[in-house]
Protein backbone atom coordinates (compact mmCIF):
# COMPACT_ATOMS: atom_id res chain seq x y z
CA UNK A 1 0.00 0.00 0.00
CA UNK A 2 1.64 3.30 -1.00
CA UNK A 3 1.52 5.91 1.87
CA UNK A 4 0.91 9.63 1.69
CA UNK A 5 3.53 9.87 4.30
CA UNK A 6 6.47 9.40 2.51
CA UNK A 7 7.46 11.92 -0.09
CA UNK A 8 7.86 10.26 -3.61
CA UNK A 9 10.50 12.89 -4.85
CA UNK A 10 12.48 12.99 -2.08
CA UNK A 11 15.51 10.18 -1.09
CA UNK A 12 15.11 9.19 1.92
CA UNK A 13 13.18 8.85 5.17
CA UNK A 14 14.65 8.29 8.55
CA UNK A 15 12.98 6.36 11.40
CA UNK A 16 13.38 2.29 12.86
CA UNK A 17 12.70 0.29 9.89
CA UNK A 18 12.23 -3.42 9.72
CA UNK A 19 13.67 -5.46 6.91
CA UNK A 20 11.90 -8.98 6.55
CA UNK A 21 15.13 -11.42 6.43
CA UNK A 22 17.39 -12.25 7.89
CA UNK A 23 15.29 -12.90 11.71
CA UNK A 24 15.34 -9.56 13.97
CA UNK A 25 16.78 -6.83 11.15
CA UNK A 26 15.68 -4.11 12.58
CA UNK A 27 17.58 -0.49 12.40
CA UNK A 28 16.92 1.40 15.32
CA UNK A 29 18.35 4.39 13.56
CA UNK A 30 17.36 3.53 9.90
CA UNK A 31 17.77 5.42 6.67
CA UNK A 32 15.14 3.76 3.57
CA UNK A 33 17.23 5.43 0.53
CA UNK A 34 15.57 5.61 -2.56
CA UNK A 35 18.62 4.43 -5.37
CA UNK A 36 16.96 4.72 -8.81
CA UNK A 37 15.14 2.11 -10.87
CA UNK A 38 12.06 1.19 -8.36
CA UNK A 39 15.12 0.23 -6.16
CA UNK A 40 15.78 1.26 -2.19
CA UNK A 41 18.62 0.57 0.80
CA UNK A 42 18.49 0.56 4.07
CA UNK A 43 21.26 2.11 5.80
CA UNK A 44 21.53 1.52 9.92
CA UNK A 45 23.31 4.45 11.44
CA UNK A 46 24.05 2.98 14.50
CA UNK A 47 25.79 0.04 13.17
CA UNK A 48 26.87 1.32 10.24
CA UNK A 49 25.53 -1.30 8.10
CA UNK A 50 23.52 -1.95 4.82
CA UNK A 51 20.97 -3.80 6.13
CA UNK A 52 18.97 -4.49 3.10
CA UNK A 53 18.18 -3.53 -0.72
CA UNK A 54 15.02 -3.90 -2.11
CA UNK A 55 12.45 -3.24 -5.14
CA UNK A 56 8.78 -2.57 -6.21
CA UNK A 57 7.74 -0.31 -2.97
CA UNK A 58 9.18 1.73 -0.27
CA UNK A 59 7.75 1.36 3.65
CA UNK A 60 4.29 0.70 5.34
CA UNK A 61 2.95 3.59 7.43
CA UNK A 62 3.05 1.95 10.45
CA UNK A 63 4.19 3.57 13.63
CA UNK A 64 3.30 6.37 16.04
CA UNK A 65 5.04 9.02 13.61
CA UNK A 66 2.72 8.00 10.69
CA UNK A 67 -0.60 6.03 11.55
CA UNK A 68 -0.87 7.02 15.25
CA UNK A 69 -0.34 3.20 16.03
CA UNK A 70 1.67 2.04 19.12
CA UNK A 71 4.35 -0.59 19.45
CA UNK A 72 5.79 -0.86 15.60
CA UNK A 73 7.20 0.91 13.22
CA UNK A 74 7.96 0.73 9.04
CA UNK A 75 8.52 -2.10 7.72
CA UNK A 76 10.16 -2.47 3.80
CA UNK A 77 7.44 -2.80 1.01
CA UNK A 78 8.84 -5.00 -1.78
CA UNK A 79 10.98 -7.99 -2.79
CA UNK A 80 13.58 -7.87 -0.69
CA UNK A 81 17.13 -8.98 -2.51
CA UNK A 82 19.59 -9.16 0.27
CA UNK A 83 19.75 -8.34 3.96
CA UNK A 84 22.43 -8.07 6.48
CA UNK A 85 22.84 -9.19 10.27
CA UNK A 86 21.90 -6.77 12.85
CA UNK A 87 25.77 -6.43 13.39
CA UNK A 88 28.96 -4.21 12.69
CA UNK A 89 29.64 -3.24 8.95
CA UNK A 90 32.58 -2.37 9.50
CA UNK A 91 34.93 -4.67 11.53
CA UNK A 92 36.88 -3.08 14.44
CA UNK A 93 40.89 -2.31 15.03
CA UNK A 94 40.89 -6.31 15.15
CA UNK A 95 39.59 -7.18 11.99
CA UNK A 96 36.22 -8.48 13.84
CA UNK A 97 32.33 -7.50 13.31
CA UNK A 98 31.96 -8.59 16.95
CA UNK A 99 28.75 -5.89 18.17
CA UNK A 100 30.39 -4.84 21.49
CA UNK A 101 27.36 -2.31 22.64
CA UNK A 102 26.34 -3.02 26.42
CA UNK A 103 22.30 -2.87 25.43
CA UNK A 104 21.54 -4.03 21.69
CA UNK A 105 20.61 -0.05 20.61
CA UNK A 106 22.83 3.40 19.59
CA UNK A 107 25.54 3.74 18.55
CA UNK A 108 29.41 1.69 18.43
CA UNK A 109 32.13 3.10 20.21
CA UNK A 110 33.54 6.37 18.51
CA UNK A 111 37.08 4.87 18.58
CA UNK A 112 35.50 2.53 16.22
CA UNK A 113 33.06 4.25 13.55
CA UNK A 114 31.16 7.21 14.07
CA UNK A 115 28.02 7.78 11.16
CA UNK A 116 28.88 11.81 10.47
CA UNK A 117 25.53 12.64 8.59
CA UNK A 118 24.75 12.71 4.94
CA UNK A 119 24.58 14.70 1.58
CA UNK A 120 22.05 15.23 -0.48
CA UNK A 121 22.22 15.94 -3.85
CA UNK A 122 18.66 16.31 -6.19
CA UNK A 123 17.32 12.16 -5.63
CA UNK A 124 21.22 11.48 -4.67
CA UNK A 125 22.26 10.62 -1.16
CA UNK A 126 26.00 10.26 0.09
CA UNK A 127 26.85 8.92 3.73
CA UNK A 128 29.34 10.37 5.21
CA UNK A 129 31.11 8.40 8.56
CA UNK A 130 34.66 7.76 10.32
CA UNK A 131 35.65 4.39 10.68
CA UNK A 132 39.21 3.61 12.27
CA UNK A 133 39.58 7.14 12.02
CA UNK A 134 39.10 7.39 8.27
CA UNK A 135 36.27 9.76 6.59
CA UNK A 136 34.44 7.89 4.67
CA UNK A 137 31.29 9.14 2.22
CA UNK A 138 29.24 6.19 0.10
CA UNK A 139 26.80 6.25 -2.26
CA UNK A 140 24.33 3.63 -2.88
CA UNK A 141 23.00 3.33 -6.23
CA UNK A 142 21.53 0.93 -8.27
CA UNK A 143 21.82 -0.04 -12.09
CA UNK A 144 19.09 -2.14 -14.37
CA UNK A 145 19.90 -4.44 -17.43
CA UNK A 146 18.19 -7.02 -18.63
CA UNK A 147 14.89 -6.53 -16.10
CA UNK A 148 17.47 -7.33 -13.37
CA UNK A 149 18.11 -4.40 -11.08
CA UNK A 150 21.55 -4.85 -9.30
CA UNK A 151 22.49 -2.43 -5.49
CA UNK A 152 25.66 -0.68 -6.44
CA UNK A 153 27.79 0.96 -2.89
CA UNK A 154 30.43 3.32 -4.12
CA UNK A 155 32.97 4.97 -1.55
CA UNK A 156 35.84 7.53 -1.34
CA UNK A 157 37.93 7.00 1.28
CA UNK A 158 40.73 9.67 3.01
CA UNK A 159 44.24 7.73 3.37
CA UNK A 160 43.37 5.08 5.50
CA UNK A 161 44.84 5.17 8.99
CA UNK A 162 44.24 1.14 9.50
CA UNK A 163 42.98 -2.02 7.21
CA UNK A 164 39.38 -1.94 6.79
CA UNK A 165 37.28 -3.95 5.98
CA UNK A 166 33.28 -4.31 5.06
CA UNK A 167 30.71 -6.40 4.63
CA UNK A 168 28.89 -5.58 1.18
CA UNK A 169 26.00 -7.30 1.74
CA UNK A 170 24.57 -11.26 2.44
CA UNK A 171 22.62 -13.24 0.11
CA UNK A 172 22.08 -16.86 0.84
CA UNK A 173 23.74 -18.93 -1.99
CA UNK A 174 25.13 -15.97 -3.70
CA UNK A 175 28.63 -14.98 -5.14
CA UNK A 176 30.81 -11.76 -5.32
CA UNK A 177 32.62 -10.64 -8.23
CA UNK A 178 35.12 -7.56 -8.33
Amino acid sequence: KKSSYYQEDFPFQGCAITAKFPAKNIAMKGLAIRVGNDANVLFDTDLLRMGAGWTGGYLNDQGVAFSGSHGGHPHIVGEQKFGMKQMPGWADANGEFKDSRKEPFGPLPESWCRYDGLYVNGMNVVLAYTVLETKIHEQPGSTAADGQVAFTRTFQTEKAQADLATILAEVDGATAKT
